[in-house]
């Protein structure tokens, strides 16, 4: 199990390819609370056929990028991305 959390932190986000069910995978990152600390998750989930390599950097870019987005309105904080919006 720790060798998955590692796994996961150095890659940015958890990966599951038909671990709750065989057809469907997902992606999930944590969504960060004011202290830093995981407060809650984001999950992108899809049918396995779709989920090639590079449509799952895809999905696990924008999902981070949202996650942070998140993160910042948790935490009363600007992202260059939430900056241009104000």
């Amino acid at each position: 199990l720790w060798r998955e959390i590692e796994a996961i932190r150095a890659r940015g986000y958890a990966l599951n390819l038909g671990g709750y069910r065989e057809d469907v995978g997902g992606v999930g990152v944590a969504i960060l609370g004011p202290l830093g600390r995981a407060a809650a998750a984001l999950n992108v989930a899809a049918p396995l056929y779709q989920l090639d390599e590079a449509r799952i950097d895809r999905i696990a870019e924008a999902t981070r990028i949202a996650a942070e987005e998140i993160s910042a309105a948790l935490s009363n904080k600007r992202t260059d991305r939430t900056a241009d919006r104000k």
